[in-house]
């Protein structure tokens, strides 16, 4: 890449939703730390492109196949082999910096109005992202404006780092049910509390 030509930079930050500076750095911890390899088939940066490709757009492996000149097995391929590096990496990037909890952020010390939540470990949310569903789904994936999305379920700590997330869960799915499902399906990733914390 020519890094004189403003334009490639751009065109890169368009189909992949990152600039190549932060391409270039994912893949060195993802090679580094994560043994992710390719083939003589196919380097490993192309399949860090075809990745990126089809998570950015929300691409096809159809789509994919046809852009990146790969069969569809091939993309298939790639494209889960660097999905489970970047599982392993949210694995070790998820989790709290303090697994005891005990800091406090310095507003809730600071200011009266927040001295109730002196026992939180962060806050729990639910987020509806956008996503592309068969016709089939298409229903329990319709939120209130007419938008197909999913229920996301995001645990962040007082260190503004994501501690736990769920995003498998239609939009239709109430978001009690997703914490309770949460939390009884992944007993071992989601964060359990010591006594006193909340």
């Amino acid at each position: 890449m020519d890094d004189g030509d403003n334009g490639k930079p751009i065109q890169c930050q368009a189909i992949f939703r990152l600039m190549p500076d932060q391409i270039h750095a994912l893949f060195g911890v993802l090679t580094n730390r994560y043994n992710l390899h390719g083939s003589i088939e196919v380097c490993l940066m192309e399949a860090l492109g075809i990745f990126l490709y089809i998570m950015a757009g929300g691409n096809s492996n159809r789509a994919t196949n046809n852009r990146m000149v790969r069969s569809g097995s091939t993309v298939f391929k790639y494209f889960h082999r660097v999905l489970n590096a970047i599982y392993a990496m949210a694995a070790d990037k998820n989790k709290s910096v303090d697994p005891n909890f005990e800091r406090v952020h310095y507003r809730v010390v600071n200011e009266e109005e927040f001295l109730p939540f002196a026992g939180a470990a962060g806050a729990v949310d639910g987020t509806h992202i956008p996503c592309i569903v068969v016709v089939d789904d298409s229903i329990q994936h319709r939120n209130c404006h007419h938008i197909t999305s999913r229920n996301v379920l995001v645990v962040v700590g007082w260190d503004d780092r994501v501690i736990f997330a769920d995003a498998g869960w239609p939009v239709s799915v109430h978001d009690q049910r997703v914490l309770t499902e949460a939390v009884r399906s992944y007993p071992f990733a989601f964060l359990r509390l010591p006594w006193g914390k909340f």
